[in-house]
C-alpha cells in the first residue's frame, strides 16, 4: 500500500557534486596545512569529476552532469573524511613507509526528495 522505494536503476539522469570533506590536516605547521587544505579542496572536485568520467564512460545513464539538473535526477555527493597525499619519495625507497590514503563516504541520492537511496564507503591506500 505504501509507495515503492525508487531505485538506482530508475533513473536516467544523475548530476555528480562537488564533495564536501571533513579531512583533518595531519601536519603541525602552517604551510603543511595550507598545502594539504589546497589537496583536499582539488580533491573535492577531482573525486565527483572521476565519478562522473566513468558513469559518462559506463553509458549507464542517458544525462551524467556535474551542475544539477531538472527532473528525477540520481544525485551522487559525499564527504571525503581522510586524505593523505604520503610521501612518493619514501614509498619507493621502503615500499610502504609515506602511503598515501583516501577515504570518503558517498551519498546516492533522490535529487527532489533528497530520499537516501544507499551509501558506499571509500577505503583507498595506495603503496
Amino acid at each position: 500500500s505504501g509507495e515503492a522505494r525508487r531505485s538506482i536503476a530508475d533513473y536516467a539522469a544523475v548530476y555528480v557534486a562537488d564533495f564536501a570533506s571533513t579531512a583533518p590536516a595531519e601536519s603541525k605547521n602552517a604551510d603543511s596545512e595550507a598545502k594539504h587544505a589546497a589537496a583536499v579542496a582539488a580533491a573535492q572536485r577531482d573525486f565527483a569529476d572521476r565519478i562522473a568520467a566513468k558513469l559518462i564512460e559506463s553509458g549507464t545513464f542517458g544525462v551524467v552532469s556535474r551542475v544539477p539538473v531538472d527532473g528525477p535526477v540520481l544525485r551522487i555527493s559525499g564527504t571525503i573524511t581522510r586524505l593523505d597525499e604520503g610521501n612518493v619519495a619514501a614509498r619507493a625507497v621502503t615500499g610502504f613507509v609515506g602511503q598515501a590514503h583516501f577515504e570518503a563516504t558517498v551519498r546516492f541520492e533522490d535529487a527532489q526528495s533528497g530520499e537516501l537511496l544507499g551509501t558506499v564507503t571509500v577505503d583507498r591506500n595506495s603503496w
